[in-house]
């Protein structure tokens, strides 16, 4: 049974009017000093950032020798992506989340770990100062430390750039 029509217009003009109230300002918020924040535009704000990902470029396994794993840093500050390489491990690479809990050092950006068997490595990229990330690896072993870890590339990225990582 459907309601009558006078009463479904009158229900949703109710409904309309308590909407518009709901999005005009308050006395209270207009009573209020406005803060003064400059305005931010998406295009400024993508144009300075550095965006990072990794990247294993799938390759068909060698029968004779163990399974190895490329290892690719994507940077794209503009248009043009740019392909770091950094490295060939043994073994299949998996990107890690818990980096603090893995023993990676503070402030490591992104991370992962190579492992075949009883052998593998871990890998971070951090940031070093304003214009150079560092690349570093340690080998895996039961008990590890951040302080492991041995520089193994520096990737030289612009001044002032904030970085976004990619996962």
């Amino acid at each position: 049974m459907r309601p009558p029509l006078p009463k479904l217009l009158s229900l949703t003009a109710v409904v309309a009017a308590s909407w518009l109230a709901a999005c005009q300002p308050s006395v209270r918020e207009s009573a209020e000093p406005a803060k003064a924040t400059p305005p931010v535009t998406e295009a400024s704000t993508v144009s300075d950032s550095l965006f990072l990902g990794l990247i294993f470029p799938y390759a068909p396994p060698k029968p004779p020798g163990p399974v190895t794993q490329a290892a690719l840093l994507m940077t794209r500050a503009g248009v043009p992506i740019e392909k770091v390489v950094l490295g060939s491990f043994d073994g299949r690479a998996t990107v890690l989340d818990s980096l603090l809990e893995r023993g990676f050092p503070d402030g490591t950006l992104l991370g992962f770990r190579a492992y075949h068997l009883t052998a593998g490595t871990d890998v971070a990229v951090l940031r070093a100062n304003d214009t150079i990330l560092h690349v570093l690896s340690r080998p895996v072993r039961d008990s590890t430390v951040a302080m492991d870890f041995t520089l193994v590339k520096e990737v030289p990225i612009a001044a002032g750039s904030r970085l976004r990582v990619v996962r």
